[in-house]
């Protein structure tokens, strides 16, 4: 799979896992729960590359989202969420579904550090991307 195509799933599964943690907020009142949100192997590199990719994003990603998971489930929400609440008073929602968004552009540079190594075309070389191997 292309790298353009690959990071076109990435953005627009971003904007709907955080689009579905929207309409979990919107149920619960607690914007906290974007948190766990917070915390994925189509490349074409080489395979040994792919697995650790795989078993270190998940791995870093599930202790992340346990961590914020424990920490704001069933808890009243977060008071940096709730001031935000406030401070934008009756365009609260739409402007929490915008914050909600945010999140999707702030996590596609993060996904930069899987990209790399899940399209190198040389496990030894990790910096070849696009290179035959």
């Amino acid at each position: 799979m292309s790298f353009h195509t690959t990071l076109a799933i990435v953005f627009i599964g971003l904007v709907l896992v955080f689009s579905a943690a929207r309409l979990w907020q919107l149920r619960t009142k607690n914007a906290g729960m974007v948190d766990p949100v917070w915390a994925a192997a189509l490349g074409t590199g080489a395979t040994i590359n792919r697995v650790f990719v795989t078993i270190g994003g998940a791995s870093w990603g599930f202790r992340l989202v346990r961590h914020f998971w424990m920490r704001n489930h069933g808890k009243p929400e977060d008071p940096r969420y709730r001031a935000f609440r406030e401070r934008w008073g009756k365009d609260a929602s739409r402007k929490m579904f915008w914050f909600f968004q945010l999140q999707t552009i702030v996590s596609m540079p993060l996904a930069i550090v899987f990209f790399v190594p899940a399209y190198a075309a040389d496990a030894a070389h990790p910096f070849s991307v696009g290179r035959a191997s």
